[in-house]
């Protein structure tokens, strides 16, 4: 059985506490920190520090 998760990488610590999937995808539709701000209204003041974190985060995952 297969499990897809698709994030954009804003919730770290549940990134973190994830089993391991088979597949995982990240919607980054921005390249910079101010258009993630200006398009993705995002919810936290650290939002940058939590997407790229996450990011590394899933890269980790098995």
């Amino acid at each position: 059985m297969d499990f897809y998760l698709v994030t954009n990488a804003q919730f770290l610590e549940r990134i973190r506490m994830l089993k391991p999937v088979t597949q995982l995808y990240v919607s980054a539709d921005v390249a910079t920190k101010d258009i993630m701000k200006a398009i993705d209204r995002p919810l936290f003041g650290d939002f940058w520090e939590h997407f790229t974190v996450s990011l590394k985060a899933l890269q980790e995952k098995e």
